[in-house]
């Protein structure tokens, strides 16, 4: 490495004394001996190279980038290790850091270019990089920009030539389009001696008129101000404004374009890309370029006729200009990146459904997301709109105009010129149209402008989709409920969890979805009509669909009732759907999360099988009876079973109708109405026993025992319970036999007779863990807890009700750890532990509130309420 091909005769003494000279010239403690050889001992910034390189690594835009570039050009002083016999360092080192100086130079360049001066410093460097970098392109391009600069047009347009003959006769190959590029400056500058100034006096003023009545965007307007702002010098700064087709996206930018416009002194520029026009096709980055260079002065003539030309011209030219160019409708990425400037302070703004998410810039992008208005505000644009004709509705009519638009400027704009249109209407007839769904798209276009329709807006961005996401979009629009997860819409498509988050994810980028929790997936209202409208064109597809999900929804819900411990169902099922992976669940916690979170789902694929008179209609409802009822929901239960009755009797499922009485039976005892609770039990009792149906049978004797027992018959209950215990033990069921006797136990306390309580809960609870039933155990544990309570054995009582309580919360089940609080508290008072007594019955009272539980048989607030007014304060 020292010495190259000349090594001396004696290695080691040559090195000493190249070593004694090195220190003669930087000093003694500059050049020292250490274990591995010689240290040169200094600060980064004392090495030349270390200090040029670190200058030269400042990144573009940097508000000291000019400073620090003109500081790395001081340090160089011509050839790197001119005179250094060493190809190390020659074939090594060398290129490295000439092609860091050379981009040192390149960058220079841009600043004469962008601030349209010269510099004679700067001539010279790239005339000597062009002498020893021939064939270098960005170099060259530059050299002949700054020299039109300069005012010496007709030489940069002779050394074009040069360059040009060159690469003709050492390449075989024409200029690349940077090159051309300036070339074409060059022309288009004429003899004024500055290039691309010569139309400086008509500045492009391009964008469309401003929104007259522009209502809310307050925090998106904002932050692009702040986004202005804070760019840095030289970095142009691109706006991806995206959001669903008829959300404002082309009236938001407009608007802050003009707002904005001041700031770009060289003009405001408009492209409408097309790249969803219902009945054209997107405009390309060719055809956009074209339009946006004869926008800023060139002659045709001068335009480059391919892409890469433009591409290049285009960026030249606006790298000494600031202009806000507003590029509208963009299909995606690839349509407008060569349109984007690379250098200058020039801002754009891109409107599209895409989110454009591959959209890279050596610069930064701000993405900014549009969703539909709130609601207030959606009022007050229908507001304004009516008014400046002179209309006035009602607040009620105006608030459900906005919402049967779903909030979407579009829409609103459209159904409030159908309502100017009739200045003396009350508004009824427009809303009658608009509250049917099926004429709701008709309502909301204006004729033969396509432009001005949702439908035909929303018809657009379904095109572009491709054939599975298209048809993902399709099948949602038919799922029964406005959301689903990532599982469901697997069942829905017959796919992968895997496959189905790909293509709700492609769905989304084009805004037809929303993710608005992790994992779940929803669609605005006019989109999942237009969705269902889709769907119709192909029923098989969907049906078939249809028939997945319900039994998706099916398996899943009686996984999770399993895992929560609720008895088996005595009815049997068909063979799963082909193709259907339902959720499964470790933990009781998992499964109750999951109703929790498929509740409303369930509720409306409940409503969509019985409308198709389907199973599923009343098979869903008793696997979800559980969670319903032990949550408290007995409004929605009711509404369920009635739905599913009525479905069960059209298909002849006397067995199905049998469960579903005995299990709206236990809603009615809840509510306290033991006298139909009665009747439904003794129905169901009827039809299990004449299909001959045991598991059934056992079912609601013991439920009528119960049933007895509240109406005051504990005598009579006994002897209920006692036959379902009979009949129950033919099932060699132990979790069924073990909730008979927990049942029975509760009519002994009811009688005051304790020890039988106790004894029988025992037995119970060994049954049910028997079972691994925990659900079953708590409830026993409840019950074991009452009879301790009653023979005033309290601190064992406790004991049972914090298990109890500890697993009803573990589980979710609120309203079994409302009822067992409930009797913790009455065994704490009867301790004389007050406090802790106070402390159970507020607690109950909260969990009350929070699942909005109201009065039933077996729990009331007022009786709450008397027994926290009879514990003192302490």
């Amino acid at each position: 490495m020292l010495w190259g091909q000349q090594v001396p005769a004696d290695e080691k003494r040559g090195l000493q004394t190249t070593i004694s000279r090195l220190r003669g010239l930087l000093g003694a403690g500059i050049v020292t001996k250490s274990a591995c050889g010689y240290l040169l001992r200094c600060r980064r910034e004392q090495v030349d190279a270390l200090r040029f390189a670190e200058l030269a690594a400042i990144p573009p835009g940097d508000e000291h980038e000019r400073i620090r570039l003109e500081q790395a050009r001081s340090l160089w002083r011509g050839t790197p290790f001119h005179g250094i016999d060493s190809p190390r360092l020659v074939e090594l080192e060398l290129p490295r850091i000439t092609e860091t100086y050379l981009a040192v130079l390149d960058r220079r360049a841009d600043f004469a270019i962008a601030e349209q001066r010269d510099s004679e410093v700067l001539l010279a460097d790239l005339q000597e990089a062009c002498a020893h970098h021939a064939l270098r392109e960005t170099t060259w391009a530059r050299w002949l920009l700054v020299l039109g600069r300069s005012g010496r047009r007709e030489e940069a347009l002779d050394r074009y030539e040069e360059v040009r003959a060159r690469m003709a006769d050492q390449l075989g190959a024409d200029p690349g389009p940077e090159l051309q590029a300036a070339r074409a400056e060059l022309l288009a500058a004429g003899g004024m001696g500055a290039v691309v100034t010569s139309n400086r006096a008509a500045v492009p003023r391009q964008l469309p008129a401003n929104v007259v009545r522009f209502i809310g965007r307050a925090a998106e307007l904002t932050r692009l101000d702040r986004s202005l702002a804070d760019g840095r010098p030289r970095a142009p700064m691109i706006a991806a404004i995206h959001g669903t087709g008829g959300v404002g996206k082309t009236a938001f930018a407009v608007h802050w374009a003009h707002q904005a416009a001041r700031l770009f002194p060289d003009g405001q520029m408009y492209v409408d890309l097309r790249g969803y026009a219902p009945a054209d096709r997107p405009r390309s980055a060719a055809e956009a370029l074209d339009l946006l260079l004869l926008g800023i002065g060139f002659e045709g003539n001068l335009v480059p006729s391919d892409l890469d030309g433009r591409s290049a011209l285009w960026r030249t030219a606006l790298s000494g200009r600031r202009v806000l160019l507003l590029l509208d409708n963009a299909r995606d990425a690839g349509q407008v990146r060569p349109l984007l400037p690379d250098r200058g302070s020039s801002l754009v703004l891109v409107t599209s459904r895409d989110q454009l998410r591959s959209l890279s810039s050596p610069r930064r992008v701000e993405r900014i997301v549009l969703d539909r208005l709130a609601a207030e505000e959606s009022r007050e644009l229908v507001s304004r709109n009516l008014e400046a004709e002179g209309i006035r509705w009602p607040a009620a009519s105006v608030a459900e105009l906005a919402a049967l638009c779903a909030d979407l400027p579009l829409a609103l704009a459209i159904a409030s010129e159908h309502a100017v249109r009739d200045p003396a209407g009350s508004g009824e007839e427009l809303l009658d149209w608009l509250r049917d769904e099926q004429d709701r798209l008709d309502a909301l276009e204006t004729g033969g402008d396509p432009l001005a329709s949702v439908r035909a807006v929303l018809t657009a961005s379904y095109e572009v989709l491709d054939t599975e996401a298209a048809r993902t979009y399709r099948l949602i629009g038919s799922h029964p409920s406005a959301d689903l997860g990532v599982p469901a819409a697997a069942a829905l498509t017959g796919t992968t969890c895997a496959v189905a988050r790909s293509l709700l994810d492609r769905l989304q980028n084009m805004h037809l979805v929303q993710e608005r929790e992790p994992g779940r997936y929803s669609m605005h209202d006019l989109v999942r009509i237009h969705a269902i409208e889709q769907s119709a064109r192909l029923p098989a597809d969907r049906d078939l669909a249809l028939l997945r999900v319900f039994d998706w929804y099916l398996r899943s819900a009686l996984n999770a009732r399993a895992q929560m411990g609720f008895p088996e169902l005595p009815t049997d099922f068909d063979e799963p759907q082909a193709g259907v992976l339902p959720a499964t669940f470790e933990l009781a916690s998992d499964a109750s999360g999951w109703f929790d979170q498929e509740r409303s789902a369930l509720a409306a694929t409940v409503h969509a099988a019985s409308r198709a008179e389907h199973p599923a209609a009343y098979r869903i409802t008793q696997a979800a009876n559980g969670y319903l009822f032990h949550r408290g929901m007995l409004d929605e239960l009711f509404r369920l079973h009635h739905l599913a009755i009525s479905v069960a009797e059209k298909l002849s499922d006397s067995c199905a109708v049998a469960l579903s009485l005995n299990q709206l039976g236990n809603v009615h005892n809840r509510l306290g109405k033991h006298g139909l609770a009665k009747l439904h039990f003794e129905r169901a009792l009827d039809l299990f026993e004449g299909v001959g149906n045991i598991r059934g049978q056992s079912s609601v004797l013991s439920n009528l025992g119960s049933t007895l027992r509240m109406l005051g018959r504990a005598d009579s209950a006994v002897r209920r319970h006692r036959t379902a215990i009979e009949i129950g033990r033919l099932l060699d069921d132990p979790a069924e036999e073990g909730s008979s006797w927990n049942n029975l136990a509760m009519s002994y306390v009811e009688l005051g007779a304790y020890e039988a309580a106790s004894d029988t809960a025992q037995k119970a609870i060994e049954l049910c863990e028997v079972a691994g039933n925990q659900c079953y155990v708590s409830f026993a544990r409840d019950t074991l807890g009452q009879a301790l309570a009653g023979q005033g054995r309290y601190a064992e009582a406790m004991l049972e009700f914090g298990q109890a309580i500890s697993f009803a919360s573990a589980a979710g089940d609120q309203w079994h750890e409302c009822t067992t609080l409930a009797q913790a508290a009455t065994a704490q008072a009867g301790a004389g532990l007050i406090v802790e007594a106070r402390r159970s019955v507020l607690q109950a009272l909260e969990i009350l509130d929070e699942i909005g539980g109201g009065d039933t048989g077996e729990l009331r607030r007022d009786d709450l309420k008397t027994l926290l007014a009879t514990l003192p304060d302490s």
